[in-house]
């Protein structure tokens, strides 16, 4: 073998030594640069699952809160309702205290408060409610001298004990019943 072979051997054993070198650095920088890829991909689905769930999260604690919010809202506009439509049947009770549906109730809560408060009981009524009210054995009318809206105050013969029959405090006694009524003609 001469010179020039040998010399041409080396350059081509290190020329594949040189290529089977950057081969193997080629594939090592392939597999770190995989590792990092995979690394960074693992970080970022870690962050993306993690800022998810926290979006989540958020999105639920807002959509509660305006649940909350609206199930409020639909309450006090409800209890508005509720308010506005007694109040108007309490500007219709002097309509109501001119109808015969009236004079005959009249007639009740006057014997009611007889049987309930017994002999020589006062009944107070109204001036132009008075002449409804059937003369009952034991019993005296007379003007009232506070005003209200119609129906009866009256005591017993000892004016230790009473009873407002008034047509606010009767409308104030079924406030929970007609508030219920209106609720389920509501829903």
């Amino acid at each position: 073998m001469g010179l020039e072979e040998i010399v041409a051997r080396i350059e081509k054993d290190t020329e594949l030594k040189v290529k089977k070198t950057l081969d193997d650095a080629g594939l090592k920088s392939q597999s770190i640069m995989d590792d990092a890829k995979k690394q960074a991909q693992d970080y970022l689905s870690g962050k993306l699952s993690a800022a998810s769930e926290a979006a989540e999260m958020l999105v639920s604690k807002a959509s509660s809160k305006a649940d909350v919010e609206g199930a409020q809202i639909y309450q006090m506009a409800l209890n508005n309702s509720i308010e506005k439509s007694i109040e108007d049947i309490r500007k219709q009770l002097a309509v109501y205290a001119k109808s015969e549906d009236y004079k005959r109730l009249l007639a009740k809560l006057s014997e009611a408060a007889s049987k309930e408060l017994g002999e020589g009981c006062i009944i107070m009524a109204r001036k132009q409610d008075m002449v409804m009210i059937k003369p009952m054995q034991g019993v005296s009318v007379e003007q009232a001298k506070e005003a209200f809206s119609g129906g009866i105050v009256a005591y017993s013969a000892d004016r230790k004990r009473s009873i407002d029959y008034t047509l606010d405090k009767l409308l104030d006694s079924i406030k929970d019943r007609v508030a219920v009524e209106i609720l389920k003609r509501v829903k």
